[in-house]
């Protein structure tokens, strides 16, 4: 997995962050290959490992993406999808990319995965948590890519 807009373990930009934030809610634009010649979709999630929360921190999954996808573009909340793609529930709530929040010296790092899964349509309930997201889509996973990126606080 790679992406034009930062280089794995480099700097998100700025419009990353979320929008009470200063920023955007905007995902930066990410590509991959070497897909497994059985994948039937593909899922992309992003998980903060540095949220100051009890539960863990998903800001963004993807999942139902046909299987020939090999990039997705920036966009506001992650709305710039293919056609047939699904927007999972965020651990907020939402169905978008929910922006970075990082305090005052302590950047937050992104880590951004793309799986390649052996099923299409991913069996998730539209109302299911994101732990049984995350799981659903670990589960039918054949291969997968990650990049990281980080942001501080302005």
């Amino acid at each position: 997995m790679t992406s034009p807009t930062f280089r794995n373990g480099g700097t998100l930009p700025s419009s990353s962050a979320a929008v009470e934030c200063g920023g955007k809610n905007v995902t930066p634009a990410l590509e991959w290959r070497h897909v497994p010649a059985a994948t039937l979709s593909l899922a992309i999630m992003a998980f903060d490992t540095n949220a100051t929360t009890s539960r863990h921190y998903w800001r963004w999954f993807v999942y139902d993406l046909p299987h020939g996808t090999r990039r997705v573009e920036a966009s506001a909340g992650g709305a710039k999808l293919p056609a047939g793609a699904v927007r999972g529930t965020t651990v907020d709530g939402g169905r978008y990319f929910a922006g970075l929040c990082p305090e005052k010296n302590a950047p937050h790092r992104l880590v951004f995965g793309v799986y390649a899964l052996h099923v299409l349509p991913v069996p998730i309930s539209p109302t299911a948590a994101p732990a049984a997201i995350a799981t659903i889509i670990t589960r039918y996973a054949i291969a997968s890519g990650r990049i990281t990126g980080t942001l501080s606080a302005p």
